[in-house]
């Protein structure tokens, strides 16, 4: 009877140490997006730059970028803000977001560059 508690406690012992040092690394996971794209009005492909922390994104002179939707990749179980599935007003082209897994945060500028208006001159044959 003695062996028998005596195992019992050392077990419960081996398994609360063993709960203990595999707590959730995910707390200290490194929050990160790891793509991040344009999918309306206009589809681009964003640049990112993990030591800067930035992503540029290049887009058609003249786009409309006050309702724009992207699609975000980030660490598994990260929050990301703002919301990515909905529209993101990018009209100041620079957008801060936020990538949230546990207790770490990073945040990523977002900037977009628009190209150059094209000028076209033409002349009739005459």
């Amino acid at each position: 009877m003695k062996k028998t508690i005596l195992f019992s406690l050392m077990l419960g012992v081996l398994l609360a140490v063993g709960f203990i040092s595999c707590s959730s690394d995910d707390e200290d996971a490194d929050a990160r997006i790891t793509l991040f794209n344009f999918t309306q009005p206009v589809l681009a492909i964003g640049i990112i730059d993990e030591a800067a922390k930035t992503i540029t994104v290049n887009v058609p002179f003249a786009t409309d970028l006050s309702s724009v939707m992207v699609e975000v990749v980030a660490t598994e179980g990260a929050t990301v803000t703002p919301d990515p599935t909905s529209p993101v007003d990018f009209s100041s082209l620079t957008v801060d977001f936020s990538v949230t897994v546990g207790s770490t945060t990073n945040t990523y500028t977002v900037t977009v560059i628009e190209g150059e208006s094209q000028t076209f001159t033409i002349t009739p044959n005459r």
